[in-house]
């Protein structure tokens, strides 16, 4: 950044176009014959930069560590409601009825495949929506994938757990819920990280 490289006068456009800003300015390469600035922090607002620092480790790297603190707020986004069907109630005899006692004359009387198919359709959702209704339901919390079915499990085990215990005061009883509440916690965590470093990749 310090020379007037090709690349680095394209850098200086890519800051100059996006509004951004280069929060270090002192060499961060070194080594006998050159001192360079390669290794590049950039903000979009410098007065949101709380504190920077770059710190010489030779023994390590001929690069410099270099450090921000960066003021920033981060809002939770909107959860959006998911709509799917209702199936609580679903009876296969009554919505296997209800199609059988259907109108399929037209299916079968029509020279036209696409009122064919209309009529089909029809027939077959109005019998879906009357069986399994469409249902919203909002979140409360945004979606926690490392919530494997395993997990769930687990996590419904321990539950069983307290209620005995709460009943008797069972010590082995005491010791098995935190066994298990331990593991769980074990497995949740490493779950969480192996989620997040996946998100990290696909970001």
């Amino acid at each position: 950044m310090h020379r007037s490289y090709y690349e680095s006068s394209r850098l200086n456009d890519f800051m100059f176009c996006n509004n951004l800003y280069l929060v270090l300015s002192d060499p961060t390469h070194h080594t006998e014959r050159s001192h360079t600035l390669i290794d590049l922090c950039f903000v979009d607002d410098l007065e949101k930069v709380v504190d920077n620092s770059q710190y010489s480790v030779p023994i390590l790297s001929a690069h410099d560590l270099i450090r921000i603190t960066y003021n920033f707020s981060s809002s939770r986004g909107t959860l959006m409601p998911i709509i799917s069907r209702d199936i609580k109630h679903f009876d296969k005899s009554l919505y296997q009825q209800d199609l059988f006692s259907a109108d399929w004359s037209t299916v079968f009387a029509s020279n036209s495949m696409e009122c064919k198919l209309e009529a089909f359709n029809s027939n077959l959702m109005n019998s879906i929506n009357l069986h399994a209704p469409l249902h919203t339901r909002s979140l409360k919390r945004p979606p926690a994938p490392w919530l494997t079915e395993d997990n769930q499990k687990l996590i419904k085990e321990r539950n069983k757990l307290s209620s005995p215990y709460v009943r008797s005061q069972s010590l082995s009883v005491l010791s098995k819920y935190k066994t298990c509440r331990n593991v769980i916690k074990s497995l949740i965590i490493e779950s969480k990280k192996r989620q997040q470093t996946a998100d990290g990749f696909m970001a």
